[in-house]
C-alpha cells in the first residue's frame, strides 16, 4: 500500500505505514495489547465465582457482538480550560450486515460448544427461546444501532437475531427476567457482551505559543497528526459513559438474579491487516457525527478503510476464537478447578 501524505495549514495525516505501530509504541500512543499476550490474572476481573463454579446446565439467552463500524480514537493537548482533543476517526467500509450477523451467529456455536466441554449442559436457542419466560426478556429489548461522539456508530448483532438487553447492576427487572428464563429451563441464564473494533490509531498532537500583538496576545498554534492501523481488536469498553457504557463480558445469571461476571479489562488486537485500500480526508468528520456536539475538539480527518470482507470476517472470528479460549482457560484453571 502507497504512503499518501495530505498537508494542509496546520495538520499532517496520513494512511498506514511500516513505521506506524513502532511510533506509537515510541510515544506510548499505543492501546491495548497483542491478543496473543493475554494474561488471565491481570486482564480479566472475575466477580461471582460460586455461581460460575457450580453451573451445571446452561444457555445462551442473549450473546451481543458490538460491531463498530465508525470509530476514533483522540490525544489530549495542553492544560486546563484551554485543553484541546485531536481526534482522528475512521469509517470502515465493504462489510455487509449480512456478514456482521454470521459472525455473530457462527460466534454464538462455536462459544456454546467450548463452555460444553468445561461439563456444563448447554440448552440449545430453540429451548431457551421457547420458554415461557422469554417474552419478559424481548419486552427489555434495546435498539442495535448506538451512534455518540464517544463511540462511533456501533452495530449491534446478537446471535438468532435474538433481543439485545442490557443488564444494569441494581435493575431487578431485566436480571429477574433472565432469571425466570433460566429457572424454567433448571439453569443458569448466560449472556455476552463483546465490543469488536476494526482500526488503531498513532496519533501525536502539539501546542506552541509565538510572540502576537503584545504581552497576552501571544499566538496559541496546535499541530497533530495521525496514522491508521485497520486492525482488529477487542475492546475492554466500548467508550462511551454512563447508561450507555458496555464492557466486554460474559455474564451467568443464578435464579434468583445473582450473577458471576467475567469482564476484559484490556483492549486487546490482531496485527494482520484486512484493508484492501485506504482513503484519506483532511480536516472532515464522518457525517452521521457532525450532527453530534463536542467541545474543544479539533478533527484531524477522516480515513476511510476498504475492507476485504472475507479476512475482515476471519481476522474478527479468529479475534473471537482466541478471546473465548481465554475465558474458558480462566474457569478451567481458576474458578472450576
Amino acid at each position: 500500500m502507497s504512503i499518501r501524505y495530505l498537508i494542509l495549514s496546520f495538520i499532517l495525516v496520513l494512511p498506514i505505514s511500516v513505521s506506524a505501530q513502532s511510533n506509537a509504541l515510541g510515544r506510548g500512543g499505543e492501546k491495548g495489547k497483542n491478543i496473543e499476550s493475554l494474561d488471565l490474572k491481570k486482564d480479566f476481573d472475575v466477580v461471582g465465582k460460586g455461581l460460575i463454579k457450580k453451573s451445571e446446565v446452561a444457555g445462551i439467552v442473549k450473546g451481543a457482538l458490538h460491531f463498530k463500524t465508525i470509530t476514533s480514537d483522540y490525544k489530549l493537548v495542553g492544560k486546563g480550560q484551554g485543553r484541546e482533543t485531536a481526534k482522528a476517526w475512521a469509517i470502515l467500509e465493504g462489510v455487509s450486515e449480512t456478514t456482521l450477523q454470521e459472525i455473530s451467529d457462527e460466534f454464538a456455536v462455536s462459544f456454546s460448544k467450548k463452555i460444553e466441554a468445561l461439563g456444563i449442559e448447554m440448552k440449545t436457542w430453540e429451548e431457551v427461546s421457547s420458554t415461557d419466560n422469554f417474552p419478559k426478556v424481548k419486552e427489555k429489548e434495546m435498539e442495535k444501532t448506538k451512534s455518540t461522539p464517544a463511540t462511533g456508530l456501533i452495530e449491534i448483532k446478537t446471535a438468532n437475531d435474538g433481543p439485545h438487553i442490557k443488564q444494569v447492576m441494581g435493575n431487578p427487572g431485566i436480571w429477574g427476567a433472565l432469571a425466570k428464563v433460566g429457572k424454567e429451563f433448571k439453569g443458569n441464564a448466560i449472556t455476552y457482551d463483546i465490543n469488536i473494533d476494526f482500526a488503531r490509531f498513532d496519533i501525536d498532537a502539539k501546542r506552541w505559543r509565538s510572540p502576537g500583538y503584545g504581552p497576552g496576545y501571544d499566538f496559541v498554534t496546535t499541530s497533530a497528526e495521525a496514522n491508521v492501523l485497520p486492525q482488529v481488536g477487542i475492546e475492554a469498553y466500548n467508550g462511551a459513559g454512563g447508561f450507555g457504557m458496555m464492557s466486554t463480558n460474559l455474564t451467568f445469571v443464578g435464579k434468583y438474579g445473582e450473577a458471576g461476571t467475567i469482564n476484559l479489562t484490556k483492549n486487546i488486537y490482531v496485527v494482520e491487516n484486512y484493508a484492501t485500500d485506504i482513503d484519506s480526508y483532511q480536516g472532515q468528520m464522518p457525517e452521521r457525527m457532525k450532527r453530534m456536539f463536542t467541545f474543544n475538539t479539533v478533527t484531524t480527518g477522516t480515513f476511510v478503510i476498504k475492507a476485504d470482507e472475507q479476512k475482515y470476517k476471519q481476522l474478527v472470528l479468529e479475534a473471537l476464537d482466541a478471546y473465548s479460549d481465554n475465558i474458558i482457560k480462566l474457569i478451567k484453571t481458576q474458578i472450576r478447578k
